[in-house]
């Protein structure tokens, strides 16, 4: 497996910042918890060493999540969910994240069985 196999990408007219800003008014708006945005950029910044606008946001919903987690706790290592905003060596800004129907659920295992089983309970419950 390559590095970024497996990873979802889709264009953003937008700055990283922007694209986040935007991502996350929309997820509170639908009830969506934010934990937590990591600034890669920044942080690298702070130790003297430089790279391109690249943010990280982790979000998630505990009445999704927990059904989840309690079918299979190994989903655990793949919740709450993440997206990636980032530019790249021409200017261009991506957002990326891992599709969770192939992270957490993927094929023909006990932990898929589970997970499908969950899911379908977690969102057919009104909410």
């Amino acid at each position: 497996m390559e590095i970024g196999e497996g990873i979802v990408r889709k264009p953003s007219s937008r700055s990283v910042a922007e694209t986040l800003d935007r991502l996350e008014t929309i997820l509170k708006a639908r009830g969506i918890q934010v934990f937590a945005r990591i600034d890669h950029a920044g942080e690298a910044a702070r130790v003297g060493l430089s790279m391109p606008p690249t943010q990280v946001l982790i979000f998630g919903n505990p009445r999704a999540g927990t059904p989840v987690m309690l079918a299979a706790p190994t989903a655990a290592i793949d919740l709450p969910l993440k997206v990636l905003a980032w530019q790249d060596a021409v200017g261009k800004v991506w957002l990326g994240y891992t599709d969770p129907a192939t992270s957490l659920i993927g094929t023909g295992s006990r932990r898929s069985r589970s997970l499908r089983s969950a899911s379908s309970r977690t969102w057919s419950t009104p909410q």
